[in-house]
């Protein structure tokens, strides 16, 4: 249960860290391509 439980931890800080590039990338690449 313990070993699930830190997979959890780790599968959602994955899906923060995507989540704040993905932002990043929306935020800075379509000024310089339009």
């Amino acid at each position: 249960m313990l070993f699930d439980d830190w997979l959890w931890r780790k599968k959602l800080i994955v899906l923060l860290i995507v989540v704040v590039v993905i932002e990043l990338v929306l935020l800075l690449v379509p000024w310089d391509r339009f």
